[in-house]
């Protein structure tokens, strides 16, 4: 599950980046995805399992 996770977070930054380079600024909110991707990888790597519930319990 990490290594699916930090393969949708390279697909995310590969589209951001490439928003970005289209100027097309709006796109480039792929970027946080991109980063709330890796952080799940990193998470799930560590056995931590972070569910919606979770996390919007923590907002």
């Amino acid at each position: 599950m990490a290594r699916d996770y930090m393969r949708r977070a390279r697909r995310c930054l590969m589209d951001a980046e490439n928003a970005f380079n289209d100027s097309d600024y709006p796109m480039t909110v792929r970027s946080q995805e991109c980063v709330e991707m890796s952080l799940k990888a990193v998470l799930r790597a560590f056995g931590i399992d972070i569910r919606k519930s979770t996390t919007s319990a923590m907002l």
